[in-house]
């Protein structure tokens, strides 16, 4: 297989590196990064002036082409697609983002929104997410037997699947849960602690808060849970549903 590799954590996340190394037995991989940060970037493109793609060299995962791309996730899966591979990718993997995309946050997401940039494409696209600061047994360990899975189930075009990989170790994972529907509810970017000044303007601080009350069904239960969520995940765009629908 043909797979091209996006993120939204930048070129040098570890997880990136890992999600590389991981994919290598499933074909040749190429990986197309952002040079900096860029989460919550949705699906932005950039759409004046010059981006800048690097090849980078002494990527630490051998036998892969690496090249950093001066503009957004979803830029480094047009730009991966066109540019970059020898031929159209069979799969587009994007990920491991640095943290989870479950709920409201899949809306925000750099990770999903390049994987649905593929998909907008007609390649078929898998997002990973774990949930941050709690190490990779569970991704080391089921990652295989889950892409396999998918890659075996495809969908319908315009759809993507998305993997939430939850802490802890290996063996306290519970299992994995399938068609993971999104919470209501979710970690969300919340402003508080307002600090006002003289001159009328004030400042608030940022920082992702997580709510209460998942739906039992949701992925983010799932993932509170111990268990690895799927779920599957559309633009709408490409599924618009009409006033029969409703």
């Amino acid at each position: 297989m043909q797979i091209l590799i996006v993120n939204d954590d930048g070129i040098d996340s570890p997880l990136l590196h890992l999600l590389t190394r991981l994919a290598k037995p499933f074909g040749d991989v190429t990986v197309a990064a952002p040079v900096a940060q860029c989460s919550a970037m949705s699906q932005r493109i950039t759409v004046f002036g010059e981006l800048t793609v690097k090849p980078v060299k002494d990527y630490p995962v051998e036998g892969v082409r690496a090249y950093s791309v001066e503009g957004t996730p979803a830029d480094c899966t047009k730009i991966g697609c066109y540019y970059l591979t020898d031929k159209t990718p069979d799969i587009v993997f994007s990920g491991i983002n640095y943290g989870v995309n479950t709920g409201y946050d899949i809306c925000y997401s750099g990770t999903v929104s390049a994987a649905i940039e593929g998909a907008m494409l007609g390649i078929p696209a898998i997002a990973y997410s774990t949930v941050p600061d709690k190490g990779v047994e569970v991704i080391e360990a089921f990652f295989p037997e889950i892409t396999r899975h998918l890659i075996d189930t495809p969908l319908p075009k315009g759809h993507i699947y998305s993997v939430n990989f939850p802490g802890g170790s290996a063996g306290n994972c519970k299992g994995i849960l399938h068609d993971r529907i999104p919470t209501q509810h979710a970690y969300y970017q919340d402003y508080y602690e307002r600090t006002d000044h003289a001159d009328g303007s004030f400042t608030l601080r940022c920082g992702p808060m997580l709510a209460e009350g998942a739906d039992p069904e949701s992925d983010l239960e799932a993932v509170k849970n111990g268990f690895i969520s799927v779920g599957i995940l559309y633009n709408p765009v490409m599924h618009p549903k009409t006033t029969k629908d409703l």
